[in-house]
């Protein structure tokens, strides 16, 4: 099958579908086709993709349905995976290609402290390893006893117990 050639029709901005039967189709957006053969490297494809529909490689999927199976999608995410891609498509001219695009979100940084429920510790209070020595303040912290039923995320040495 070498120097195997098919027209990937790619589709982006539309939206898949359940049918009845459990299979997916496809809805709505635009649709471009493309020449490829199983000597295009996966960086190509992906840029020539990305400068069709306008959007950034890094947050760009593709992906595509086996012949017979639209139940399952499988991304292309490397070059084994787009001669794979083009292998099971041989008997076919075309191969329909779905090109989807993630938003990246930035998370929200709190300025509050860590609790049990949100999985984190509050690691500014742990000192390093090779810290000088205890101060007489830190002596003193040594004496204080903190009440586990009222602070139950509380314990000595400032980090809060999350686990």
């Amino acid at each position: 099958m070498e120097g195997k050639k098919i027209i990937a029709i790619c589709q982006s901005g539309g939206e898949f579908e359940t049918n009845k039967d459990g299979s997916l189709s496809y809805r709505g957006g635009d649709a471009h086709a493309i020449d490829i053969d199983d000597q295009m490297k996966f960086n190509e494809f992906k840029t020539e993709v990305a400068e069709m529909f306008n959007c950034t490689i890094s947050t760009m999927s593709i992906k595509y349905f086996l012949p017979k199976n639209k139940k399952t999608l499988i991304t292309i995410s490397n070059d084994k995976d787009l001669k794979r891609m083009i292998k099971f498509h041989g008997d076919s001219v075309t191969a329909d290609i779905y090109v989807t695009t993630e938003e990246i979100v930035t998370p929200d940084v709190s300025n509050m402290p860590g609790s049990r429920s949100s999985r984190t510790t509050l690691s500014e209070a742990v000192a390093p390893v090779d810290a000088p020595p205890l101060s007489v303040v830190d002596h003193v912290m040594d004496n204080v006893i903190v009440d586990d039923t009222t602070h139950p995320d509380v314990t000595l040495g400032g980090v809060l117990d999350c686990c």
